[in-house]
């Protein structure tokens, strides 16, 4: 746990060794039903993250990274109404 930078819920930050004790004496039931770890916490280190996922009574962690920046610029003329690209980009609608 020292990469971990801080632990928080949505409205507050966790004390870390607060966290890895309830965490311990935690007995988790992976089985489906309802969500047995709050869906709003979040374990952060310095450039990475875990949170929580539900869908239909199952319920995950999903480990995110800070995206790496494209390295050239361009820009846009508007929104393509699907949502999958931007306008004037390459590959998008023209």
């Amino acid at each position: 746990m020292s990469d971990v930078v801080f632990v928080s819920g949505n409205r507050h930050e966790i004390p870390l060794d607060n966290f890895i004790e309830t965490a311990k004496s935690y007995d988790y039931d992976n089985g489906f039903g309802c969500e047995e770890v709050p869906i709003d916490l979040l374990v952060v280190g310095k450039d990475w993250w875990i949170e929580r996922h539900e869908y239909d009574g199952s319920e995950w962690w999903e480990y995110k990274t800070l995206p790496q920046r494209p390295g050239t610029v361009k820009k846009i003329q508007g929104f393509h109404m699907d949502g999958k690209y931007l306008y004037g980009e390459e590959g998008g609608a023209k």
